[in-house]
C-alpha cells in the first residue's frame, strides 16, 4: 500500500478517497472485505477500551493452545496501548473517525484489521510472539498521537491531517502484509530493528517509523514557536535581522515599470509553461543578451502572483531572485539563499516556524551571528520538505550574471544547488531559471530541465519584437510623422537584424529619435 499523497493537501474528500483505496488494497492482500467481516464488524461497533479487548481475548481463548499458557495475556498487555490510542482517534469528528463518511472509519478499520490478524494467528502459534513484538512496536510509534484524540479533522493544520491519515494506511498495509504471512507460516518473529523481517513488511513498518518522525519534526517547529510565547513580529524582525535579505523587489518593480504591455504574455500562455505550472521540476528560459529574459522572467512572477485569485486554485508559495552585475549582492549563493528563505517563511507559518527552530537551534536565535552557507542549504532543503502539498514556486533570473572564476564559483554554487533541488523530487516544487546559453550552465540545467524555453527559436519572442518597434514608432511623435512605407521598412530591418534582442531593437530606435 502507498502512503503518498501526491500535490495539494486534499481535503475531506480527498482523504476520504485515499482511505478507501487503502481497504480496497488490505482486501486484495487478506481476502477480507473488513466491511462485510463479521469479527470486523463486531469490532466496529465496538465503542470502548474494555469491549475492543473483549472481543480480541474472546478470539484468543477460541485457541485451546493459549487458555493457561501465559501467551494470550502477553498479546493482550501489548495490544492495550494500540487499541487506547487507535480508538481515541475514532472519537466523534475525528479525522479518522466517522466524519469522513469512508466505507470503513479509518480507526475502526484497524481495529479490525487486529482482530483479523488475531484470528489467522489460531493455527500458528509460533506467531504470537512475532505478534507482541509488532504490537509493542507499533504501540511505541503511536503513543504521541494521543494529542489528536477527539480533534475535527477542520482543527488540524492540512500537514497534521495528510500525516494522520498516511499512519493510518501504513498501518493497515503493515497488519494485512501481517495476517498474510502468518497465513503463510511465515511470520516467526519480529526484529524491532527491523533485520530478518519480511521484505515487505519491514519497509511498512519502516515507512511507518518515518511518518511519525516527521509528524514529531512538525510539532516540535510549530510548539517552539508558539508555546514558547514568542511574539510573531518580533520573531519574524530578528529572523529578517539575521537573514539580512537582499531586496529583489526593488529589481522586479523596475523591470515590471519598463516593460512594455503585451509583450512576454506569449510566455505564460504556452503550453511549456502550463505544464510546468501544473507539474512541472525545472523550466529553463535561455537566451542571448538582451532577448528580453529578465522581463520575461518578471511576467512569470506577475502570472503566479495572480494564480491564487483564480477560481479553484490552491494558494502557492513564490520566491524569486534576480541575479544582476550591478549589485555584488546579487551575484552569490549566500543572497539568494538568504532571500528565498526570507520570502518564504514570510508566506507560511510552517515555514517560518522550521526556519525559526533551525535559527534557533544553531544560531541560539542571536541575529548578530550570522549563516554560513552549508546551513542555509541545509534549512532551504528541510523547508521544502514541509510544504503542506502547497505548491512552491522558485524563480531565479540571470544566473550568467554570477561570477564563474576559481574552482567554486558563486555560479557553480547555484547550479549546484539547483542540481540538488530538482534531485530532492518534491512533487510540489516548482524552478524556474533564465539565462544565457552558456555551456557550463547548460551542461548541468538540460539534464535536470522538465521544460525549455529557447528564446533564439521562439517565433513567438520575434513577434513581440515587431509589436513593441511598431508600438514605439506610433507613440513617438517624430516617427509617427513618417510615410507608412519608411515605418514598415524600419520595422522589417530592425526585427530581422533584432535576431531576438529586444535591447538591439531599442538601441537602434533610440538612435532614429
Amino acid at each position: 500500500m502507498s502512503a503518498q499523497i501526491p500535490g495539494h493537501p486534499p481535503g475531506p474528500q480527498g482523504f476520504k478517497q485515499i482511505l478507501d483505496r487503502a481497504l480496497e488494497e488490505y482486501t486484495t492482500i487478506t481476502g477480507t472485505n473488513l466491511a462485510l467481516d463479521p469479527l470486523a464488524s463486531k469490532l466496529r461497533d465496538a465503542n470502548s477500551i474494555s469491549r475492543v479487548i473483549e472481543v480480541y481475548e474472546d478470539q484468543l481463548h477460541r485457541f485451546k493452545r493459549f487458555r493457561g499458557s501465559g501467551k494470550k495475556g502477553k498479546v493482550i498487555t501489548a495490544l492495550k496501548p494500540v487499541v487506547e490510542v487507535t480508538l481515541a482517534l475514532s472519537g466523534a469528528g475525528g479525522i479518522l473517525g466517522d466524519a469522513l463518511g469512508s466505507a470503513f472509519p479509518p480507526a475502526k478499520a484497524i481495529l479490525g484489521a487486529i482482530g483479523i490478524l488475531l484470528q489467522a494467528a489460531k493455527k500458528v502459534s509460533a506467531s504470537y510472539d512475532a505478534l507482541v513484538g509488532l504490537f509493542e512496536s507499533i504501540s511505541n510509534f503511536l503513543e504521541h498521537l494521543k494529542i489528536y484524540t477527539d480533534r475535527p479533522h477542520n482543527s488540524l493544520a492540512p500537514r497534521m491531517s495528510a500525516i494522520l491519515v498516511k499512519i493510518t494506511v501504513q498501518m493497515l498495509s503493515i497488519f494485512a502484509l501481517a495476517t498474510q504471512q502468518i497465513r503463510q507460516g511465515r511470520l516467526k518473529k519480529f526484529a524491532k530493528t527491523f533485520l530478518g523481517l519480511d521484505p515487505k513488511i519491514d519497509d511498512a513498518v519502516k515507512a511507518l517509523d518515518k511518518l511519525t518522525a516527521e509528524e514529531q519534526r512538525v510539532v516540535a517547529a510549530l510548539t517552539l514557536w508558539t508555546v514558547q510565547g514568542l511574539a510573531a513580529d518580533m520573531s519574524k524582525q530578528r529572523l529578517r535581522e539575521w537573514l539580512l535579505p537582499p531586496d529583489s523587489s526593488m529589481n522586479h518593480n523596475d523591470t515590471r515599470r519598463r516593460h512594455y504591455e503585451g509583450t512576454s504574455t506569449w510566455l505564460v500562455k504556452s503550453s511549456a509553461f502550463l505544464e510546468w505550472k501544473e507539474q512541472g521540476s525545472l523550466l529553463w528560459i535561455s537566451g542571448k543578451p538582451g532577448a528580453g529574459k529578465t522581463f520575461l522572467c518578471s511576467t512569470v512572477v506577475e502570472d503566479l502572483r495572480n494564480l491564487p485569485a483564480n477560481p479553484g486554485v490552491w494558494k502557492i508559495y513564490t520566491a524569486y531572485f534576480y541575479c544582476t552585475f550591478r549589485d555584488t549582492e546579487k551575484q552569490n549563493i549566500q543572497g539568494l539563499l538568504r532571500s528565498i528563505l526570507h520570502q518564504l517563511s514570510a508566506q507560511s507559518d510552517t515555514y517560518f516556524a522550521i526556519l525559526f527552530h533551525l535559527f534557533s537551534e544553531k544560531y541560539s536565535g542571536d541575529p548578530k551571528v550570522k549563516p554560513i552557507d552549508t546551513d542555509l542549504v541545509r534549512y532551504l532543503k528541510e523547508m521544502l520538505k514541509y510544504s503542506d502539498g502547497i505548491p512552491t514556486y522558485i524563480i531565479v533570473d540571470g544566473l550568467d550574471e554570477c561570477p564563474n572564476s576559481g574552482t567554486t564559483s558563486e555560479r557553480q554554487a547555484i547550479l549546484k544547488l539547483l542540481e540538488d533541488l530538482v534531485g530532492l523530487k518534491l512533487p510540489a516544487l516548482r524552478l524556474c531559471v533564465t539565462s544565457r546559453p552558456e555551456d557550463d550552465i547548460g551542461s548541468i540545467l538540460r539534464p535536470l530541465v522538465s521544460q525549455h524555453v529557447a528564446l533564439e527559436r521562439s517565433r513567438e519572442q520575434d513577434e513581440d519584437i515587431i509589436q513593441y518597434i511598431r508600438s514605439m514608432i506610433e507613440s513617438h511623435g517624430k516617427m509617427r510623422a513618417w510615410p507608412v512605407k519608411t515605418k514598415e521598412m524600419v520595422i522589417g530591418t530592425l526585427s530581422e537584424n533584432a535576431s531576438g534582442m529586444f535591447r538591439y531593437a531599442s538601441c537602434q530606435l533610440d538612435v532614429l529619435c
